[in-house]
């Protein structure tokens, strides 16, 4: 959901711009953009700019996918192009996209480590994207002040610099973080303001995710109605941008704690269900936790006490190697 553009440098290789243009369509149409990116790393003549380029587009794509462990093993290429190329800048978007990735593996610390290597290399809106990442993957860990904190100093940055794509990211994020500490009003305000900004960039799956995110926050306020129904929106838009698994997989979990909340049991665990066999095929240690206890959490409403424990202890204990203590706490109460 977070991810950077290159940094731009004139060029006249026709392989550079078409990376670059398939990299920026990222957002726009997966489909299009994995065929333009595979294709120039496919042709041996494309300049390593143009490899670089590619394999740090392909790397997010597949992240967006679901495809973690194939992610894991392309973001290397791309990082090692930019050391060779000496593209500091480049480098350290790169090692910003590749965080998340090795966050959704399981490896946390992994991901705040090449943060943290990364930031002397950047600044101005570099920079402003860098400490946005910090905040999405301490949001993850359940560190909600912190979080909002790194994304209120990131957004400045970013405004500095004119960068409305990060800004239309961040602000639906710090919608979800709002959401979380109670400040359901700024939550609003934040996620509109986002939609907006996505609109008038014609980023789809941007605006496809603040219509999900607006249904969480209409779940956080009982509103179940509203949040299915704006769940239901998303999940079209989604599919009309070529339906990337994570963000499916996402769109999932927080529909099925809808259903918990509304005390549906049977159709919440159908999803969690779904959405763990799916994580687990993919790799995705995030959401193969995530997904457990929801499984865990349907199985205790429908009175299946032994599902519920298993499924609990399983993901007490992934969330307890990922350092998240909030959701390693609430699996061992559901245990």
């Amino acid at each position: 959901m977070t991810d950077v553009s290159p940094p731009r440098h004139p060029t006249s290789a026709d392989a550079e711009t078409r990376a670059r243009a398939a990299f920026d369509a990222i957002q726009r149409d997966h489909a299009e953009s994995e065929r333009e990116l595979r294709s120039i790393l496919r042709d041996s003549a494309s300049p390593d700019t143009a490899r670089m380029i590619a394999s740090w587009g392909l790397g997010r794509l597949l992240h967006d996918a679901g495809q973690i462990d194939e992610a894991m093993r392309v973001y290397p290429a791309a990082a090692d192009l930019a050391r060779q190329l000496g593209d500091d800048d480049s480098f350290a978007q790169i090692q910003m996209s590749w965080a998340l990735c090795r966050q959704a593996s399981g490896d946390v610390a992994g991901a705040l480590e090449l943060l943290d290597d990364a930031e002397a290399h950047v600044h101005g809106a570099s920079l402003g994207r860098l400490v946005m990442q910090r905040g999405l993957v301490l949001m993850y860990l359940g560190r909600y002040d912190e979080s909002g904190a790194e994304l209120d100093r990131a957004l400045p940055l970013l405004r500095e610099g004119d960068d409305r794509l990060a800004i239309a990211r961040l602000l639906s994020n710090r919608g979800v973080v709002r959401s979380q500490t109670g400040d359901i009003d700024g939550a609003r305000a934040d996620l509109l303001e986002s939609q907006r900004l996505a609109d008038e960039l014609d980023q789809g799956l941007i605006a496809a995710g603040v219509l999900h995110n607006l249904g969480y926050l209409a779940g956080r306020t009982n509103d179940v109605p509203e949040a299915l129904r704006l769940f239901a929106l998303a999940r079209e838009r989604y599919v009309a941008k070529g339906s990337p698994g994570r963000l499916m997989a996402a769109l999932d979990s927080d529909e099925c704690d809808v259903h918990l909340l509304a005390g549906l049991g049977r159709e919440s665990m159908e999803i969690a269900r779904r959405v763990l066999a799916d994580a687990v095929a993919s790799g995705n240690t995030l959401q193969v936790a995530e997904s457990s206890l929801l499984v865990a959490k349907s199985a205790f409403l429908v009175g299946d006490h032994e599902a519920a424990a298993a499924n609990a202890a399983a993901a007490a204990a992934l969330f307890a190697a990922a350092d998240r203590e909030p959701w390693e706490a609430l699996a061992t109460y559901v245990e």
